[in-house]
């Protein structure tokens, strides 16, 4: 195994922790750095976040322009829902939505619980970014565990980086 300092958090890290430590009650029973694919239903539901991405340009002298792409999934057993008396409305998707990116009525800010909140209060990710954008996929295809739902989330974030000894 590669040695890490313990001050060496990679982005994966940092949202994990974010997502842990701001989700304001604890609905998520895991959080996986990665996707296991195969997870089990008692575990749901669940956060998995994966590096899908990085992007090294040339920046301003001695520097790189960074860009990461990060695809976190929100993982949930729909057969949670199953009890809802609202037959109108199709089994976890209001649920996922929420989750994501729900809106506060009151306030029409996004809830404190829900990522889009997490990620933007948080827009430089304790100065390891100096940009962020979210794209958010609702649908997406059961796992083989069972009647799930899901929503991925594609998070970009830039930074520029130190490059000591350029030539």
């Amino acid at each position: 195994m590669i040695p890490r300092s313990s001050l060496d958090k990679t982005l994966i890290d940092r949202v994990i922790d974010l997502l842990k430590s701001q989700q304001q009650f604890n609905f998520f029973k895991k959080f996986y750095y990665g996707d296991p694919y195969q997870i089990p239903t008692s575990y749901m539901p669940c956060v998995a976040v994966e590096l899908l991405r990085t992007q090294i340009e040339a920046g301003a002298t001695g520097m790189d322009r960074v860009t990461q792409t990060v695809l976190i999934k929100l993982i949930y057993d729909k057969s949670a829902d199953y009890n809802s008396n609202d037959t109108s409305e199709v089994t976890g998707v209001r649920t996922m939505e929420t989750l994501a990116q729900g809106i506060d009525p009151a306030s029409s800010e996004y809830e404190g619980h829900t990522v889009a909140s997490i990620l933007r209060k948080n827009f430089t990710l304790a100065n390891f970014a100096t940009n962020q954008t979210m794209d958010i996929q609702y649908g997406i295809y059961p796992r083989n565990a069972g009647p799930t739902s899901e929503c991925h989330i594609t998070f970009v974030v830039e930074d520029n980086k130190v490059v000591s000894g350029r030539i």
